[in-house]
């Protein structure tokens, strides 16, 4: 089966949600927010029909998978308390560090 390559995780400062961080980046870059709001079930059933279409027809990397999206869908919050104390993690506000993925993705072409 294909799977889609693990999200990245920001290390940082803030806990957002998926809505919220969503926001940050359209404004970051932009762009108008996506406004289309989906029932959970819906939005996995489409995750799962584009697995289940790379699979089987085109044999390509889907642009959501089952997991991804249910794991999306929950709030999962972390703390960098620990590597801020015991490795000294440098951090900078999120929508800094957005504001330069955007500029780097720009850059490369990818946006």
């Amino acid at each position: 089966m294909l799977r889609a390559r693990p999200a990245l995780t920001i290390l940082g400062n803030d806990n957002v949600t998926l809505k919220d961080f969503i926001g940050m980046v359209s404004k970051v870059a932009g762009t108008p927010t996506p406004r289309l709001p989906l029932p959970k079930t819906v939005s996995a059933g489409i995750a799962l029909s584009m697995e289940l279409w790379a699979d089987h027809v085109s044999h390509e990397e889907p642009r959501a998978t089952f997991r991804s999206i249910r794991y999306a869908q929950r709030n999962a919050f972390f703390s960098n308390a620990k590597a801020k104390r015991e490795l000294g993690l440098p951090s900078r506000p999120l929508e800094e560090s957005v504001r330069r993925a955007v500029d780097w993705f720009r850059a490369q072409g990818m946006a």
